[in-house]
């Protein structure tokens, strides 16, 4: 609790350097670290079926991990090879049956 108790205190600090390390220009108000009167009216029990939706136009919403990916259960059309740039490995690509790619960059 006392660490929660910390960051409230560093995080409300009006001191430039901690402006600049929250990358904050002005303030709107002052930092709660949890506000329980914010009023939901509905709940997401799962995002998958958005993210599915939006996979279907080859769009990726979230970088998610290879696990989440698999989830979604698209058929693998073109399997793990590399992609260059300037003669130079880059990263490398893995094509799904949606139109998805994902992708990942060397470094």
């Amino acid at each position: 609790i006392y660490r929660y108790l910390l960051a409230t205190y560093w995080a409300n600090d009006e001191s430039e350097s901690v402006r600049k390390a929250l990358q904050i220009k002005k303030s709107i108000g002052r930092w709660i670290r949890c506000n329980l009167d914010i009023p939901y009216s509905n709940d997401i029990i799962s995002n998958v079926p958005y993210h599915m939706d939006n996979s279907i136009n080859g769009y990726l919403p979230y970088i998610g991990t290879q696990a989440w990916i698999r989830s979604l259960n698209y058929s693998v059309i073109d399997n793990w090879r590399p992609w260059m740039i300037n003669n130079q490995l880059a990263g490398y690509t893995r094509s799904y049956a949606n139109k998805m790619t994902f992708a990942t960059i060397k470094a």
